[in-house]
């Protein structure tokens, strides 16, 4: 005869891979941004969101590196955005002022 147990099963919890979802898509989106940084309105957003996923995930320490990357490629990112940002209204300027 088969006897079943009426004990409950108890499955491992599902922690531990958090850290690195996040430091992948700190990755991705720091690579999104850097290939979209001369257009600011769609690499402001991924930039913000790739430097915060890229903060949280530095608290899994396996995944410190990964997030690092991601962290630096959206910093640059958005700093090639703010240039080109102020370089954009500055020639813009330059241009209605000669038109006076």
């Amino acid at each position: 005869m088969d006897e079943q147990s009426n004990a409950p099963i108890f499955l491992p919890p599902a922690g531990g891979s958090g850290g690195r979802m996040l430091a992948i898509a700190s990755l991705i989106l720091g690579v999104m941004s850097l290939c979209g940084w001369f257009l600011p309105i769609c690499s402001v957003p991924l930039c913000v969101a790739g430097a915060v996923l890229g903060y949280l995930a530095m608290n899994d320490a396996s995944q410190e590196n990964l997030a690092t990357v991601g962290m630096a490629l959206s910093t640059i990112s958005i700093l090639l955005t703010c240039a080109t940002f102020a370089m954009n209204h500055t020639l813009e300027i330059k241009r209605l002022l000669q038109g006076l």
